[in-house]
């Protein structure tokens, strides 16, 4: 993943955020569930050619499909993927952009800490009354319901660190105004 670019400030708009460990790792892990799912299809379809399937191929790649989806997360926001509504953000002041930037990162951060709440729940009930998946592997529900928390855990991380970023910015506007 890449850094920050020179001359824009951590955290600022639209800059990449200077990737961590959590960031990092959660990449790693994305890149080695996507190759797991070309793999995992590619030996499908040529295992088709001779009227043959793994038969577990579609549930193994519904559950890298979701641990991409929500590790991909933290990687993305560091990354400074995300979008702005820019004609909104024209239309504020320096200040205003700061506080807008903060309100938006507040709420999204609310969002997630909610949504980690409850997968903490999904993935602990699961876990304590031995849920497993109705399928040929009797995957034990616990361990993608986890990718998911552990996504969820890194968004938040992730928020965090931009939200500390936004308010040291705004002081440092403050200052100077």
């Amino acid at each position: 993943m890449r850094d920050a670019p020179e001359g824009k400030p951590e955290g600022g708009e639209g800059a990449a955020l200077r990737a961590t460990l959590v960031e990092r790792s959660c990449g790693v892990l994305c890149e080695t569930a996507l190759a797991a799912m070309v793999v995992l299809i590619s030996a499908e379809v040529v295992l088709r050619q001779f009227h043959y399937s793994l038969e577990i191929v579609d549930e193994l790649g519904g559950y890298l499909l979701a641990a991409l989806t929500f590790l991909s997360l933290p990687v993305a926001l560091a990354g400074g993927a995300y979008h702005h509504v820019e004609y909104l953000q024209q239309q504020l002041g320096v200040r205003g952009r700061a506080v807008s930037g903060i309100v938006f990162t507040l709420l999204s951060l609310t969002f997630c800490m909610l949504l980690a709440w409850q997968l903490w729940r999904l993935v602990t009930r699961s876990y304590s009354a031995g849920v497993i998946a109705p399928t040929v592997l009797g995957t034990p529900l616990w361990i993608p319901q986890s990718a998911m928390l552990i996504g969820t855990g890194a968004l938040i991380f992730s928020l965090a660190r931009v939200l500390v970023n936004q308010s040291r910015r705004l002081v440092r506007e403050r200052g100077d105004a």
